[in-house]
This record gives C-alpha cells, sequence and structure tokens, in this order.
C-alpha cells in the first residue's frame, strides 16, 4: 500500500466513525488542506502537476464523503440544499483555480459535485462558470449539468433575471444543449421577459420555443406579438 492509498485508508476510517456521531447533524469532512500538504511533503511534489494531482486525489475523497455526510444526515432534499453552503465553500478554492486553468479534457468529480451543490444552493454565478466547464461531464444524474441548471433556474424563485438570462443565452446559442422541452419553456420565459422593451426578441423567442415544442402553450401568445411587432413597424 502506497503513502497515498495509507492516508485515504486512514481518512475513510476517520469518516465511518464521524457519521456515528450524532444523528440528524451534518458534519463537514476535515479541511483537506492539512492532508494534501501532509502527502506533498511525504512523497515529494516537487512539481506543480505532481501537487495538483494529489489535491485532485484527495478532495475526491474528501467529497465523497461530505456527500455521504450529507444524504445521511440530511434525507430531505430541501432540508440538504439548506445545510449544502458550507460543504461548496470548502471546495471553492480548488473549483475557482481549475476554472482558471480551463483543463476541461479531464473528468473532475470535485467540479461536477460543486456544480450540483452550487445550483442547488441557488448560488447561480458561480453555478454557471462551473457547469460551462463541466457540461460534457458525466453528472451521475438523469440529467445533463446544463438541464438540472435551466430546470432550476426556471422553477427556483431565488433565480433572477440575470441568472435565467445567462442559460438562455447559452442555449439559444447552442453552447449548451437541452431537451426539447426544456428549450422551449426556457424561449416562452424570454419571450414574457423581453416583451415590454423589446418586441423584436419577444417574437423571436416566442417562435422559437413553439418551434422546439409546440405544447408549449405560446401559439397565442406568440400571435399577439407578431400583430403588435407589425404595428410598431408601420408607425
Amino acid at each position: 500500500m502506497n503513502i497515498i492509498d495509507k492516508h485515504k485508508a486512514k481518512w475513510g476510517k476517520h469518516q465511518r466513525n464521524q457519521q456515528g456521531l450524532r444523528l440528524g447533524q451534518a458534519s463537514l469532512a476535515p479541511e483537506p488542506k492539512v492532508l494534501v500538504a501532509a502527502i506533498a511533503e511525504t512523497v515529494g511534489s516537487d512539481t506543480d502537476e505532481k501537487r495538483l494531482a494529489i489535491e485532485k486525489t484527495v478532495l475526491t475523497e474528501t467529497i465523497k464523503a461530505d456527500v455521504s455526510s450529507l444524504k445521511t444526515t440530511h434525507p430531505d432534499h430541501s432540508n440538504r440544499n439548506a445545510a449544502t453552503p458550507p460543504y461548496l465553500d470548502k471546495y471553492r478554492e480548488y473549483c475557482t483555480d481549475a476554472l482558471a486553468r480551463g483543463d476541461t479534457e479531464t473528468p473532475d468529480p470535485i467540479l461536477v459535485q460543486c456544480a450540483i451543490w452550487a445550483i442547488n444552493c441557488a448560488d447561480f454565478e458561480f453555478a454557471v462558470g462551473l457547469v460551462d466547464h463541466c457540461k460534457l461531464m458525466e453528472s451521475g444524474m438523469k440529467r445533463s449539468l446544463p438541464e438540472l441548471m435551466a430546470d432550476m433556474v426556471l422553477q427556483d424563485e431565488r433565480a433572477d433575471d440575470d441568472a435565467k438570462l445567462s442559460v438562455l443565452e447559452r442555449v439559444r446559442d447552442e453552447e449548451w444543449t437541452v431537451n426539447h422541452p426544456l428549450m422551449a419553456k426556457l424561449f416562452k420565459w424570454g419571450a414574457y421577459h423581453f416583451e415590454k422593451h423589446d418586441l423584436g426578441s419577444a417574437k423571436e423567442y416566442a417562435e422559437r420555443a413553439h418551434e422546439a415544442y409546440p405544447n408549449v402553450g405560446v401559439k397565442t401568445f406568440m400571435e399577439t406579438l407578431q400583430k403588435r411587432f407589425t404595428a410598431q413597424l408601420g408607425e
């Protein structure tokens, strides 16, 4: 067993002990920076590449422990989401550094899990950056990360117009791929959003919503927008 495996085994034992401490109270795995530093010093990480590999190995294990702890102590989704922000903050620095490096070739379960947490916590600005980075990575869910994000900004009352517009623009420009009914709902929202100040954009979004999924229920509104747009041109 090499030094990293030994530390991982010790970490796992610690987490099993932690989970049995208090029912109903989630406990974060200890801050991984100390463990990263200890392993790095032991194995002699003389390059940034080695240190990043060690950091990713350690954080992959700690985030698995934290996910398990959250699910065990907060089986109800709403309570779990309310308890999630400290977990997300724990990995925020790693995520920010990874986004700055821009490495999208290697699957990263840490970034994927943090994207899910950020969406569930309504930290939508941070979530957009993570989903941009991880949009082609496996999420472990039935839905892709872009679909989860799009669905949440449409349903979550905490999502403001800026968050919705960020998602809308990415779907419109085909940077994100979502299913057609969800695409139609986004375009329908866009049509109503732009109705008061940009009839041309509102009409276009209504048409695209109907084209993506006719049952989205935008046909009458689309026809009304067309009449208003035509009248505006004739003024």
